[in-house]
């Protein structure tokens, strides 16, 4: 019979080899192991009641031997993570080295010495020095090889650390390293193989598999976890290059920065980028820089298991947008469980709660530039000469959480004198959440539309939402109880069945229900909205104010779980309740974070829109030039198949931003010409916006499908500044002239050589027109453009092309294009359709060659070109001229190259005959031969001068004027 004890035995022996070889980690592990077999063993009744009661007295040892073992082996297993840790942060030094940062990888590779130098005074305090393992006491003498081997790896890596850290700090960083400039499409003189090895795909993928330890269950990195493309060369210049913000390095997040940076001495960390300028109210009060550890006697870095909305405080400083951030996110986090605020500051416990750095250092998450970048802050904060902070804060005492989150941002943008932004553009930097800005002023608003979006979003955990006030009087603001062009952050998104509401309100409703085309029973509730001044004082004195307690009926109180409406009136902390009504009258802007993974299907590109690239600096005519996409989708597989709905496909551009911006009102409305008109409050803005050129670019992004394809679209972008402002349009350029009986449409093919001509705007192929586009974008100098599509339902794959405009070219700019889909999708550049070209033929219009458009009877006096195709190949025609006329042309063939002067010579193929300055068309597998072009104006006696470009997919045309 088997003794089934056998399997304990083999394991008991076997810990007894390990403890003979003084491998005490070894010896540990396999003892809890032979432990339970055993345990198993017993409980099963297993044996003869002698060996049971042999075994159970050997179970009794067993254990108390394990008691010995195991405070040694926690020691050593400390110290295991420890090197870990500091190999780890080696590694990130390395990677900063990479990307022609010495001075950070220095500074990297010094502390990972530094840890590796502990593990050794550690070792040797415990064991004795200079003998790493050769205690007399029993328990460490088992441990003995594994301290040895942990003394020797230690020693050696600190050397080599130590040795590399002078190296570099010997080494000057190369020229261009401090602008933070270089071509788009190369690496500069940096190494980028450190950078490439850090960061994950970049998509497409499946948004949201990342792990669960990274915050909202996101990849720490640039893209989505999981198979991907990697990043070519020329993004990770843009991502190089952008990683200088405002002077400061900030590198993207690696797995190393969660854990690899906070062993040193107590309070020995101090920022290398030194103390950040003071607002001129902190600077009347400051008195000294003082560690968080000395200013409170208990400091944690959050109080509860979560954070709170109404302990934020803002207090001297203009981060109003920031704070209702934190309150917003603050409070979603307690109403869902998960963590997306407090999940940004690190280091964490083990259940991914951030806890105090011993040494004063913690690291920051923040989505910066189009990669989660780490933002490295010390705990020293602005006081006064009574110890109180001077900047915002927690009202629990000693919780640090709002001061760390408000530093570690104000770094990034330089100072704490800092004016505002809007909370959806704070909110993206610390979730990654998707930015979109309402503006219930602009026409076309639906407000039912908004709040049945707005309340399901809530409901479902999906949307964040902060509130911008209009600009108000002194008096409006008194009366109101509102702090004009102020930041609020809504708490909650609710309606009041019309049985709980009070009377007035529920008149209102009804009204509004009756008025409603369609309206239901279910319309006529109530719908308010909690509110949270982050000054954390000075509450609206709306319908719902608390001081109102007529208004305030149990029913009420229950309908919204305010549990004692006379105690909440008794104490301003900031929080109150407001009717969507009023938050549309005085709340007109309205900001909203979407979470990412309501999409999970993403794909992302970096890239760079050079100042020196070709093409016109002002493509409201034309996009020939302009960067372009092509976004395919798997229609057959995702969240719309077989649903009877279309995918739904988001599209977010982020600028880079290297400097500060202005806090003056970025966008500006335009006239239907494509020309920005500055009016009002904009038009100071105009003339004062400060910064470099790249920040004042004003971009669009616009979205080209084939017909039918597109169900709903919506464009926005996030503005700068909470109060309201003026409202983005789109710009449309010019309808082109009505052609004559003699010019075809966009995509038209007439009778002749049979050749194919488009215009460009067949989706997923490079497109040239921006009236062809199925959505038009609007021009913003905001960081972030949001456009959204609902195609139609159909299964298959789907085509989309995107194009990136600017109103004026004035800088390079560097930006990252992220799409989230609904259903599988992939994202790549639409290079320039044909790259062979001809010298450009210029001329001009003027006396005798100013004929004007076909029906005129003067065309064939315009100039006209002999175009030569040495092989059958496809050919692109581009005619340029001045912005103020209507321009085209027509080719034709027969005349072997001639000068046409009859309508009777047969036409090669019809590009689309006129265009506001700008013509193009390509004529698909043209036969070889000479062909004749003519140009014209569509009025005559029109004297100007045009360029006119042909090129080629395999070899170049030539043009010669006749």
């Amino acid at each position: 019979m088997a003794d089934p004890f056998a399997k304990s035995k083999e394991l008991f022996e076997l810990a007894r080899t390990h403890e003979s070889c003084s491998n005490g980690m070894s010896a540990t592990a396999v003892t809890h192991q032979a432990v339970q077999e055993l345990l198993s063993t017993l409980e099963g009744g297993n044996g003869t009641s002698d060996a049971r009661a042999s075994w159970r007295r050997y179970l009794e040892a067993s254990i108390a031997h394990l008691k010995e073992l195991e405070p040694v082996a926690k020691h050593v297993f400390a110290w295991r993570g420890t090197l870990d840790r500091a190999y780890a942060l080696a590694a990130d030094g390395e990677r900063a080295a990479g990307l022609g940062e010495p001075a950070v990888a220095a500074d990297r590779l010094s502390g990972a010495a530094w840890a590796c130098l502990k593990v050794c005074k550690a070792i040797e305090a415990t064991t004795g020095p200079g003998s790493a393992g050769a205690a007399t006491t029993t328990p460490w003498a088992w441990f003995s090889a594994d301290t040895r081997g942990l003394f020797e790896r230690a020693t050696g890596a600190a050397s080599r650390f130590i040795e590399r850290a002078e190296k570099l700090k010997a080494r000057r960083p190369p020229a261009g390293a401090a602008s933070g400039t270089g071509a788009s499409s190369g690496t500069g003189a940096f190494d980028m193989s450190g950078m490439a090895a850090a960061l994950p795909a970049a998509g497409p993928g499946p948004a949201g598999a990342a792990p669960s330890s990274s915050p909202a269950g996101r990849s720490p990195g640039a893209g989505p976890a999981g198979p991907g493309r990697a990043l070519d060369p020329g993004e990770l210049g843009v991502l190089r290059r952008t990683s200088r913000i405002q002077g400061r390095v900030f590198l993207p997040w690696a797995p190393a920065d969660a854990t690899a940076h906070f062993d040193g001495p107590p309070k020995s960390f101090v920022d290398r980028d030194g103390a950040l300028e003071l607002s001129a109210p902190q600077r009347a009060r400051f008195k000294a820089w003082r560690r968080a550890t000395d200013l409170f006697k208990r400091p944690t870095v959050l109080a509860g298991e979560r954070p709170s909305a109404y302990s934020v405080t803002q207090e001297l400083v203009g981060t109003c947008s920031f704070l209702s951030s934190l309150c917003a996110g603050a409070e979603f986090e307690r109403r869902t469980g998960k963590r997306i605020i407090s999940a940004a500051i690190y280091p964490q416990d083990a259940a991914g709660r951030p806890v105090l750095s011993p040494s004063g250092r913690y690291a920051v998450r923040l989505q910066l530039n189009g990669v989660w970048r780490c933002v490295v802050i010390d705990d020293f904060l602005p006081a006064d000469a009574s110890g109180r902070v001077l900047c915002s804060r927690s009202n629990n005492e000693g919780e640090l959480w709002v001061s760390l989150l408000e530093k570690a941002f104000l770094k990034v943008v330089g100072s704490y004198a800092f004016a505002g932004s809007t909370s959806s553009k704070d909110l993206h930097v610390l979730t990654g959440w998707l930015p979109e800005t309402w503006r219930a002023s602009r026409k076309g608003f639906d407000p039912t539309h908004a709040w049945n979006r707005l309340l399901g979003g809530h409901r479902c955990g999906d949307v964040l939402a902060s509130l911008g006030t209009s600009e108000l009087s002194k008096a409006q603001e008194e009366s109101l109880g509102l702090v004009s062009g102020h930041a609020y952050a809504v708490l909650d998104v609710a309606e009041v069945p019309p049985a709980a509401a009070p009377e007035p309100l529920r008149r209102a409703a009804a009204a509004r229900a009756a008025a409603s085309p369609g309206g239901s029973a279910g319309s006529s509730a109530v719908r308010v909205m909690k509110i949270k001044n982050p000054w954390g004082r000075r509450r609206f004195r709306g319908r719902l104010a608390f001081e109102r307690r007529e208004v305030w009926t149990p029913a009420l109180c229950s309908a919204l779980r305010v549990g004692d409406a006379d105690m909440a009136s008794a104490v301003d902390n900031g929080v109150f309740w407001a009717t969507w009504e009023e938050v549309l009258e005085y709340f007109p802007d309205i900001y909203l974070s979407w979470q990412p993974s309501l999409l999970p299907h993403r794909a992302v590109r970096h890239g760079c829109w050079p100042l020196a690239s070709p093409g016109p600096r002002k493509d409201n005519h034309s996009f020939m030039y302009c960067p372009q996409y092509r976004v395919q989708l798997d229609g057959a597989d995702g969240a719309g198949a077989g649903s009877g709905r279309g995918q739904v496909v988001w599209m977010l551009v982020t600028r880079h931003v290297t400097a500060i911006e202005t806090d003056k009102q970025e966008a500006f409305p335009t006239d239907a010409s494509g020309q920005y008109v500055p009016r009002g409050r904009s038009a100071a803005a105009a003339a004062d916006a400060g910064g470099p050129a790249a920040e004042r670019a004003f971009m669009a992004l616009h979205v080209f499908a084939a017909e039918g394809t597109i169900d709903e679209a919506g464009s926005h972008a996030s503005t700068a500044g909470v109060a309201g402002g003026v409202g983005f349009s789109s710009v449309h350029s010019p309808a082109a002239a009505a052609a004559d009986g003699d010019g075809a449409g966009a995509g038209a093919a007439r009778s002749g050589a049979g050749v194919a001509c488009s215009s460009g705007a067949l989706a997923g192929e490079r497109v040239f027109f921006p009236a062809d586009a199925k959505v038009r974008g609007m021009y913003s100098n905001s960081p972030y453009l949001l456009t959204r599509v609902e195609l139609a339902p159909g299964s298959g794959e789907q085509l989309l092309t995107l194009a990136l405009s600017q109103l004026e070219r004035t800088a390079d700019v560097d930006y990252t294009l992220s799409v989230f889909a609904s259903c599988p999708v992939s994202l790549a550049p639409v290079p320039q359709t044909l790259s062979q070209f001809a010298p450009v033929a210029s001329g001009a219009w003027g006396p005798g060659t100013d004929g004007g458009r076909s029906s005129s009877g003067r065309f064939f006096e315009n100039p006209q070109f002999c175009l030569e195709v040495a092989a059958e190949d496809d050919v692109q025609l581009t005619l340029n001229g001045p912005s103020s006329q209507s321009i085209g042309m027509r080719v034709f063939k027969g005349a072997d190259g001639a000068r046409v002067t009859s309508f009777r010579t047969e036409e090669a193929f019809a590009p689309k005959f006129f265009g506001k300055c700008f013509v193009t068309c390509i004529a698909r597998a043209l036969p070889p031969g000479k062909y004749t072009v003519v140009v014209a104006t569509w009025d005559q006696g029109v004297h100007a001068r045009f360029n006119l470009i042909a090129s080629g997919s395999r070899a170049a045309p030539r043009l010669t004027p006749l």
